[in-house]
């Protein structure tokens, strides 16, 4: 009887308490939710129409508009992140804003980059072709996540390595990568379900694991001559791949 009594006390006290947690965990503002210190966009729920966020945010949480129905986002100065699939399947989203006062960030075509225009932080908006500035020499990893928008990517710039999972889970039929690239780094194509050829540039030394792994259509990729590293399951799941020739210098 105790024990039953001593449960229905705590139940009781975990509903009055609920109410008053979730108010300093979290705020919202104009129908976004922040975190309880403004910093984190942590929900927009199903907003249309247009969002402005608010200044003194710094990051946008993975899924915060997921599936929402907005088509015009604002960003503020404080602006400096935004992670994977924070607009994951927003179909209607158009337009992205930066404040022109931001020091971190600038859009361009659609895309946001630094504010020196040398990494491209998220594919965005953009689409049919994305030609990357000749300036930019780095991708974020999950650039591209979830964009379902952009077709071709021209990369230009003096990109050393693609970085990890930098063009994963988009929707990208064709990519041109430049002669100076010399790692693709593990995952940086996975899950491209429409990709379906690619030619190495020739001073590639390296593929990463992972890195074409799930790209379904993928027929046809040409490597260089002197690749040495090839890791694990870079090709796995490939299911249309009839034409690859494994290059002597491999070890």
């Amino acid at each position: 009887m105790k024990n039953a009594v001593r449960l229905l006390l705590f139940m009781m006290l975990c509903l009055f308490l609920s109410p008053q947690i979730y108010a300093e965990t979290y705020v919202e503002k104009d129908n976004v939710q922040y975190t309880a210190d403004g910093k984190t966009v942590v929900s927009g729920g199903k907003q249309s129409g247009t969002v402005k966020i608010a200044e003194g945010a710094v990051k946008i949480a993975k899924g915060a508009f997921y599936e929402s129905g907005l088509e015009r986002i604002e960003l503020p100065k404080s602006l400096r992140k935004i992670e994977a699939g924070a607009f994951e399947n927003c179909t209607k989203l158009r337009t992205i804003k930066v404040s022109a006062e931001n020091p971190y960030m600038v859009e361009k075509d659609g895309a946001l980059y630094t504010k020196n225009r040398k990494k491209l932080l998220y594919a965005g908006v953009a689409k049919g072709t994305l030609m990357l500035p000749k300036k930019t020499t780095q991708i974020a990893p999950d650039a591209f996540y979830g964009n379902t928008t952009v077709e071709l990517v021209f990369i230009r710039g003096n990109m050393k390595k693609l970085a990890k999972r930098s063009l994963a889970y988009s929707r990208i039929n064709d990519v041109t990568l430049p002669d100076s690239l010399r790692e693709i780094e593990d995952g940086a194509f996975m899950a491209c379900k429409k990709l379906s050829d690619v030619e190495v540039p020739e001073g590639v030394k390296k593929i990463g694991a992972n890195a074409f792994e799930f790209c379904y259509e993928l027929e046809r990729v040409v490597l260089p001559k002197n690749l040495k590293t090839i890791e694990k399951q870079s090709f796995r799941d490939c299911y249309s791949l009839r034409n690859i020739k494994l290059p002597k210098t491999l070890r």
